[in-house]
């Protein structure tokens, strides 16, 4: 589920349609106009948080039961698919359980980055629409609000987990800046926001790239095409590659 809007089609949301959401078993463009080649569907509000009430509510009446998992992104993410498959691979669907980039409010809690996108299972997307939406003690109504720590509130008060998506090595796979602001460096002074309100705290102050990375925001439209390439085309003479399948994994982690 790709949250775009009418001027971005032509150059974002047309590049990602053309790269990384071709590995999707589906994709949903959310604007608020159409457009022939991404085919979008129509979403009557702009606000962020009852945008994403209303492209959720449409997921689910009409593709819930296609998908195991559910991913919300924006037409600045790259997604690399086969390791967000990775990370969701020993997890079962019927968890109630979310992933993305943790980050925490004032009063310590956890809830995921809207820039670095984030995953829903089956039970979460199901508990979020069936039974947080309609009760307004615990989910806010009305279309104005921060679509993530809103979003994450009405998760909680439901029983969703908000999980680790880090990797085995204690490294961060979604990143909520661009490729190249983790590279040179993220200096604390800044990016005060991030190093006071990472759920985890920072090793040594600084940002881990890992080597399963999954998602990075804020990515210019001209790099797409780039960056296609050298992740899926390119290849290094004697470098290994990763085995080409998953093993079997008789009971996925479940948690009621």
């Amino acid at each position: 589920m790709i949250m775009t809007t009418g001027y971005r089609h032509n150059l974002e949301a047309a590049r990602i349609y053309r790269t990384w959401t071709q590995r999707c078993d589906k994709t949903l463009f959310m604007s608020d106009d159409f457009h022939d080649e991404i085919q979008p569907v129509i979403i009557s509000k702009n606000e962020e948080w009852g945008k994403l009430k209303e492209s959720l509510t449409f997921v689910y009446n009409y593709h819930y039961h296609n998908a195991d998992w559910f991913l919300r992104a924006a037409d600045d993410n790259f997604v690399i698919l086969e390791n967000l498959r990775y990370l969701l691979y020993p997890y079962s669907n019927k968890t109630p359980i979310y992933f993305g980039y943790k980050l925490k409010n004032k009063d310590g809690e956890a809830y995921m980055s809207s820039s670095a996108g984030y995953v829903l299972s089956k039970e979460a997307l199901r508990r979020f629409v069936k039974s947080a939406l309609p009760n307004t003690e615990i989910c806010t109504p009305g279309a104005n609000g921060k679509e993530s720590e809103e979003l994450a509130r009405c998760l909680k008060n439901v029983g969703v987990l908000a999980g680790d998506s880090r990797a085995e090595d204690g490294s961060n796979t979604f990143f909520p800046f661009s490729l190249s602001d983790y590279l040179k460096g993220l200096k604390p002074e800044d990016h005060k926001f991030l190093y006071e309100n990472s759920f985890y705290a920072m090793r040594n102050k600084s940002f881990p790239l890992s080597k399963k990375m999954i998602s990075f925001s804020n990515v210019h439209r001209d790099d797409l095409y780039t960056l296609e390439y050298f992740i899926y085309n390119m290849r290094v003479f004697g470098q290994k590659r990763l085995p080409a399948q998953l093993p079997i994994i008789e009971n996925p982690v479940e948690i009621k």
